[in-house]
């Protein structure tokens, strides 16, 4: 069977299950295994279809079982599994992916998951051993820590491929992640790889393993596990659910009360990670191209002594102030600067071209917690104990991705300016450290917060600039709002809590994910009329003009004479073509705020909607009246009262439009008024400046005039002599 042929058959099965259409989904298990029969599995699938009737059997008797639904759902659990093995079992022999590959290559050698394990020990232990020496063999060291490094990676690869997972490789995990003599960074390496195990092929058992660490009194392990955990149950939402077994754990993690501050931090951290790439956009397109301009007028201008001086004193020359806030990046840079104090990824723009060192290629890597020892460190020549390394290593603002990219980034510039360059970096990391002390004074939680941040930009690289990357599911382009899954619902009782993950997504405007949050509250209480108020905005925004009606229309009953609401619910009739109904909103605006130039405005536009161009001209002729200079009103009293057949009063106005700053349009619109009073050749000229203003372009000059016919045939222009004079303009040009 082909290839996309297996994957389209497991994903129908694991679509029917996830409906609960298991009669279906076991027909198509049979037909699954039939490719390759397997008598064993067969059998299985056998026995399944076997209990299943008589669980039907014993429903239709009317025999009463109270575990009925736990044995449903796991006799569905089982059958996911049993899916993904014969998926797994068919896919093995030859699909290209990085998966099957290392799996293939695993399969193929001698060695166990035990003798790598051992092998990996050992290592450990003689690295212990050497450091208790009185004098140490660095380079013997150095290449212990290698062998260290190779071996935690093919752990990394032996964990994540392991499919399906036998008693016996679990008793090994448990061993692996329980043995204190394993470096802490490599521990959080193979809790990665346990997590993207668990994210490919859902195993209750392997899930509990990395249950047990989201209780860890350490935090770097803790905070990974229960990140490992969220995007597990996000990427296998229908077994995670369905898991009686996963639901009693994961009740009795969130009852600690740690965890459960946790997971509503990572439930945030989450979804500002949906705007990074609009961060990344911003900077690459904005702020860079813009900063680049500047940095050469900067230089220019100023002298180089005098902007040595200015950092010593660190104080800014009020010269580039100037330019900086000219340039409107000032602005810019502290929006930017403001996104990452609370936690958005700003760096994902600078680091993305750093993903192309040979370290990258090995895919565990990506997964590794920046550490000192590490052989890369020895790759550039750089002391492990300089005070540079230090640095990068307790930088709170580079996730370890970043670190070892800018680590690497150093070994392509020459030894004289990496020195300096290294110097900067060691000030500047000083100055952040005093401000992180001052931040943690006042915000204890801010460094546990941070762990947790840092490994979702981690994750979010490797999905995003990962060489393989079109092999995995990225979890970050769906839906990552967890607080809808039910083993986690009691994150998220209070209203408070809810309205937390409801207002940053509004904020970001993630607006579907907003609106799941808000349905949640308006059940909680259906009296708060802001609410509704979002809860239409949301749906306005997504154009869903009707919801967004019907939720303004409950906070103009709980909180009536909004003029926010009202002018609102009138937008939203505009939009569904309802001029009569948005009309009504605008008039009861206007008792509430009578002389709003912008209600009056919009009032005139639903009765010249509405064909009421009397009353539409008086609504515009009182915004002139409130203010003579508005050419909005100018616009809109020479239209309507071009539409009334008053040719002069239009002229009188089109040509005060004339005379401020005119578009093509009103130069149109000057000719149709002009055409209408019989002056054609001043039409022709107005007509004329109207294309020159569409830079020649006949076709939109057509586009936009076609339009305009019917009204003039309206106003009394013979539809015959329409050609005629777009011919004489033609010629006159």
């Amino acid at each position: 069977m082909e290839i996309s042929k297996i994957k389209n058959l497991h994903q129908l099965i694991a679509n029917n299950l996830s409906q609960k259409e298991l009669k279906t989904a076991l027909e198509r298990l049979y037909e699954f295994n039939e490719v390759y029969p397997s008598w064993q599995i067969k059998d299985e699938i056998q026995s399944k279809e076997q209990s299943y009737k008589y669980m039907l059997k014993y429903m239709l008797d009317g025999i009463k079982d109270p575990d009925r639904d736990k044995f449903y759902n796991k006799l569905l659990l089982q059958c996911f599994k049993l899916n993904d093995i014969l998926a797994d079992s068919l896919l093995v022999k030859e699909d290209p992916s990085l998966y099957y590959s290392k799996k293939r290559s695993l399969l193929s050698q001698k060695n166990s998951f035990q003798d790598t394990i051992d092998r990996f020990n050992d290592i450990c232990s003689k690295i212990s051993l050497t450091k208790l020496l009185p004098v140490i063999d660095v380079e013997k060291k150095t290449a212990l820590e290698r062998d260290a490094e190779l071996a935690a990676s093919d752990i990394f690869y032996d964990i994540w491929v392991k499919f399906p997972l036998k008693n016996t490789d679990i008793e090994l995990l448990h061993l692996l992640f329980n043995d204190t003599t394993v470096p802490k960074y490599f521990e959080l390496l193979f809790i990665s790889a346990l997590t993207l195990n668990l994210i490919r092929n859902f195993d209750e058992s392997a899930l509990s393993i990395l249950i047990d660490k989201a209780v860890s009194s350490e935090s770097k392990v803790r905070e990974r596990a229960l990140v490992g955990i969220v995007f597990v149950a996000l990427l296998n939402r229908n077994q995670f659910l369905i898991s009686n077994d996963t639901k009693n754990r994961i009740s009795i993690l969130v009852e600690n009360d740690e965890v459960k501050r946790l997971l509503k931090k990572i439930q945030l951290q989450l979804i500002k990670s949906k705007e990074t790439e609009r961060i990344t956009k911003k900077m690459n397109e904005d702020i860079f191209p813009e900063m680049m301009k500047l940095s050469s007028k900067i230089g220019n201008n100023l002298d180089p002594n005098e902007l040595i001086n200015d950092l010593k004193e660190n104080e800014l020359n009020p010269e580039w102030e100037e330019y900086l806030k000219e340039s409107g990046i000032s602005d810019k840079l502290k929006e930017i600067n403001n996104l990452q104090m609370e936690g958005s990824d700003v760096m994902m723009g600078t680091f993305s071209n750093l993903k192309a060192f040979p370290f990258f290629f090995n895919m565990s890597n990506w997964f590794l917690p920046f550490f000192k020892e590490n052989s890369a460190v020895y790759s550039i020549d750089v002391n492990p104990d300089s005070q540079l390394i230090k640095s990068i290593e307790s930088s709170r603002y580079l996730c370890d991705s970043d670190k070892y990219s800018f680590l690497l980034s150093l070994s392509q510039i020459p030894a004289h300016q990496r020195d300096s360059l290294s110097s900067q970096i060691i000030s500047q990391n000083e100055v952040l450290e005093e401000l992180a002390a001052d931040e943690k004074s006042t915000n204890p939680e801010l460094e546990s917060e941070s762990i947790s941040n840092k490994y979702i930009q981690d994750l979010y690289r490797f999905y995003k600039l990962f060489s393989r990357k079109n092999e995995f599911k990225d979890p970050f382009d769906g839906d990552i709002n967890f607080l809808s899954i039910e083993h986690f619902s009691d994150l998220f009782k209070e209203k408070r809590d809810i309205m937390l993950v409801a207002e940053l997504n509004f904020r970001k405007e993630f607006y579907e994910s907003a609106l799941v949050c808000y349905d949640k509250i308006l059940l909680l209480d259906s009296s708060d009329y802001e609410v509704y108020q979002k809860t239409g905005f949301c749906y306005q925004q997504l154009h869903n003009f009707e919801k967004a009606i019907d939720a303004y229309l409950n906070a103009d009953i709980i909180h009536p004479d909004s003029l926010w609401t009202l002018k609102k619910i009138a937008s939203c009739f505009r939009s569904l073509k309802k001029p009569e109904k948005a009309l009504k909103y605008y008039l009861r605006a206007l008792q509430i705020s009578p002389d709003n130039k912008s209600l009056e405005m919009l009032a005139g536009h639903c009765y010249l909607e509405m064909k009421d161009y009397e009353k539409a001209l008086n609504h515009y002729y009182k915004v002139d009246y409130l203010e003579p200079n508005n050419t909005r009103s100018w616009r809109a009293v020479a239209w309507c009262s071009f539409l009334l057949k008053k040719f002069e009063q239009s002229k009188r106005y089109y040509q005060k439009i004339l005379s401020s700053k005119p578009d093509y349009s009103d130069y149109m619109n000057a000719a149709h008024t002009e055409l209408l009073i019989g002056n054609i050749r001043e039409a022709l000229d107005y007509y004329k400046v109207s294309l020159n203003k569409l830079e020649g372009n006949i076709s939109k000059f057509d586009e936009c005039f076609n339009q305009d016919i019917q009204s003039l045939v309206d106003a009394g222009i013979k539809k015959e002599q329409i050609p005629l004079i777009k011919d004489q303009l033609l010629y006159s040009l």
